[in-house]
């Protein structure tokens, strides 16, 4: 097997250990620039089958403000091309930042694995220490299974700016449609409503921005009141 590190990858520290690990398991190794993802494992299994694993590596900064954006959606797309793929997330989510002006909490990062899991229909594995991601990055070439080598013949390009960041924001919260959501995101950014509901509640937030009732239903406040 041949391992391709995409040549965007800015982690010197990463890319070192990892093409040590290739030296010491034998293993061939080329730094390119891939058309999709930031690892491509390709070669033959031990019955002389065609393997092609795909991995896309983020960190959890990255994640989160690459959701916010929409660019993680098409990232995804592009991965779905190949016979194996897998997200590998690194990192410990600190739901004391922000990026995009979204601020995660732990049922905001539930759902967002969730939501990568079952309507972007991609596999992850969340690791915390980069040790560990060098491991999973090994069991990956281990774990694929025979398919057709993959031409990427479409590149899904799909980035939106802070203002649609927002939008897209407000429409994932539950019950808010698509009408209600470019309403509030008239009245305030979702960044700095959610950080006020943060510190002085979602009632006394809706008051000082001039939310009426109506914009956030029953089941949003619940939602907002939770995070």
């Amino acid at each position: 097997m041949k391992l391709y590190i995409d040549s965007r990858e800015k982690d010197d520290s990463l890319i070192a250990t990892i093409i040590e690990r290739c030296v010491e398991e034998g293993e061939e190794w080329e730094i390119k620039q891939l058309a999709v993802g930031d690892y491509l494992w390709e070669g033959k299994n031990a019955d002389g089958e065609e393997i092609q694993v795909c991995i896309e590596h983020k960190t959890v900064k990255d994640l989160t403000a690459s959701k916010a954006s929409a660019h993680l959606e098409t990232q995804l797309a592009d991965l779905r091309q190949f016979p194996n793929y897998l997200l590998l997330i690194d990192g410990k989510f600190d739901f004391r930042q922000a990026r995009y002006g979204v601020f995660y909490s732990p049922k905001l990062k539930n759902g967002l694995l969730t939501s990568i899991a079952l309507r972007d229909r991609v596999p992850y594995v969340h690791v915390e220490y980069r040790h560990e991601l060098v491991d999973v990055l090994f069991m990956c070439r281990d774990a694929g299974i025979k398919g057709e080598r993959t031409e990427i013949i479409e590149r899904h390009s799909k980035t939106l700016s802070r203002k649609d960041a927002s939008l897209y924001m407000w429409h994932c919260i539950p019950g808010i449609g698509e009408s209600r959501a470019r309403e509030l995101n008239k009245i305030v950014r979702f960044g700095p409503f959610v950080k006020s509901c943060m510190t002085v509640g979602v009632d006394t937030t809706m008051e000082e921005r001039g939310i009426p009732k109506k914009l956030l239903p029953k089941k949003a406040r619940a939602f907002l009141e939770e995070m």
